[in-house]
């Protein structure tokens, strides 16, 4: 036994590279099993799930790190709780559906805190998530020119989501990773090859028919823009600042242009006509059409969840709501912060948040000591496009497939040993 344990804490680094790498593969092989054999056995959430217990294990009984028992126990607790809450309130009916909740919505603090108490014995280059986002970007570019593809909407609007099954999921991870993608730029071996991924994320980003990905793009070029043009200025290099600005140019024009002829705008039109709006500009004439516009009603939906909290007995203000709304029908806000409030009430909102919040402030203390270059900037990029993602589309630090990628963006504003190289 003691090899063994030996052996995984040697190797702990190599079997979490292997698991990011099964990443793609189990969300493709849960999309066949869901869509094509209408089969609900999604293999991914039972192959995280193992993979939280194999971490939790390796942190306590390999790496003895104790302290993190005091952790576990108190999610452990507050789950028992909530479960005996709800049968006890008449919810037994939804108990199942109810813990695969509390399983999705705390494997993101579980894994996290168990992350950072190992953190010196970890150890991931950026090449690696950079690989995986260009095997997502094949297994999503491959099935739209083959028409292979799932669809991202079941009706009237269009866009393909590749060999995938949830557009949300897989919208934030493209997201969140195309800033470290960009930052492998700053190497110029291989250039040819990032280039062509880079044109094939293009193609993605408006075939998907998600604002997610064009959102992200847009925002990670304002902030490559800004980091350039104080760098430029910085050195007095005025030429190259009018090149940017041509660049900036050429790019709003090309998109002026592309963007009309995309399943992206197609949608946009779709959603027009159904809210009966002849220009794009008429949808900020009131917060009703704001809200099903650009919110896609979360608004409305937090405003429902809302008035269910404040109507809750005590017991379920602080431990939950649940996913359940008074029809028993299963239906989030899908803004993560709302929802993990509403669904696991205060209790399990600040066992949610305050690991979280803690790493984010020795990020915060992190970034003020050390050396800024472009790959870091990238980095603290995706961290903010996590924050903002998690907020206004949902599915981020909630969603086992994408908050994986949102710990590991986490570590590299961190850790030095979470390397970029």
């Amino acid at each position: 036994m003691k090899k063994i344990h030996q052996f995984m804490k040697t190797n702990f680094s190599l079997l979490l590279i292997v698991f990011l790498y099964l990443q793609p593969f189990l969300d493709v092989i849960t999309a066949i099993f869901l869509e094509v054999f209408h089969i609900h056995f999604t293999i991914g959430m039972i192959f995280r799930f193992l993979f939280l217990l194999f971490v939790l294990y390796s942190v306590v009984f390999i790496f003895q790190k104790k302290r993190c028992l005091v952790y576990y126990v108190l999610v452990l607790l507050y789950s028992i709780c909530y479960m005996v809450m709800l049968y006890s309130t008449g919810g037994d009916s939804f108990l199942f559906s109810e813990l695969q909740m509390l399983l999705k919505f705390f494997y993101f603090p579980l894994l996290l805190t168990s992350f950072y108490f190992i953190k010196d014995s970890i150890v991931i280059s950026e090449k690696i998530i950079i690989r995986l986002f260009c095997i997502y970007l094949l297994f999503l570019f491959i099935p739209t020119l083959t028409h292979t593809g799932f669809q991202s909407y079941d009706v009237t609007k269009g866009g393909s989501i590749g060999w995938f099954y949830s557009a949300n999921e897989i919208s934030a991870i493209m997201a969140i990773l195309f800033p470290i993608f960009i930052s492998g730029f700053s190497n110029f071996k291989y250039k040819f090859y990032k280039i062509l991924f880079l044109i094939i994320y293009l193609v993605v980003m408006l075939t998907i028919g998600t604002k997610v990905p064009l959102l992200a793009f847009f925002l990670t070029l304002f902030f490559i823009f800004m980091y350039m043009l104080i760098c430029w200025i910085r050195e007095k290099r005025y030429q190259w600042i009018m090149a940017l600005m041509a660049g900036i140019v050429v790019i709003i024009t090309s998109a002026i242009l592309i963007i009309p002829k995309t399943t992206f705008y197609k949608n946009i039109q779709v959603h027009l006509d159904f809210l009966g709006v002849n220009h794009i500009t008429d949808v900020f004439s009131s917060t009703h059409l704001i809200d099903h516009f650009i919110f896609s009603e979360r608004v409305t939906f937090l405003e429902g969840k809302s008035i269910s909290y404040d109507n809750a007995p005590l017991i379920k203000k602080v431990l939950g709501l649940g996913i359940h709304d008074e029809d028993d029908l299963s239906k989030m806000i899908e803004m993560d912060y709302y929802d993990v409030f509403y669904s696991t009430g205060l209790v399990g909102c600040l066992l949610f948040f305050i690991p979280y919040l803690y790493i984010l402030y020795q990020i915060y203390k992190s970034l003020k000591t050390k050396k800024f270059n472009f790959i870091r900037y990238m980095n603290v990029v995706s961290l903010i496009l996590i924050l903002l993602l998690s907020l206004f589309s949902g599915h981020v630090i909630t969603s086992p497939s994408v908050s994986i990628y949102c710990i590991i963006i986490l570590f590299f504003n961190l850790s030095n040993k979470i390397v970029c190289t």
